[in-house]
């Protein structure tokens, strides 16, 4: 399931994703997923999206490489800030 592409559907193209209505049909798929005994599988950007979207029930989650090196980058800048 892609959120993106779900909250845009929904008519949220600009709050994205964490729109509460996008969020309720999100956890909805998810309740309907585990009632029907479908696996369903979601993105994540960040290892706290991560855990979220296991949590809610996905079976499996795509994590893209730009956005592990995006975090990466970000601790790490984020991190040279602190010590300087």
């Amino acid at each position: 399931m892609g959120s993106t592409d779900l909250s845009v559907n929904m008519g949220f193209k600009a709050e994205g994703p964490g729109h509460p209505e996008v969020q309720l049909a999100i956890n909805e798929l998810f309740e309907m997923g585990k009632e029907e005994g479908f696996k369903i599988g979601t993105v994540a950007a960040n290892s706290a999206g991560v855990r979220k979207v296991f949590e809610s029930g996905a079976c499996y989650i795509g994590i893209t490489g730009t956005s592990v090196i995006s975090n990466a980058l970000e601790q790490v800048v984020s991190e040279t800030i602190k010590v300087n």
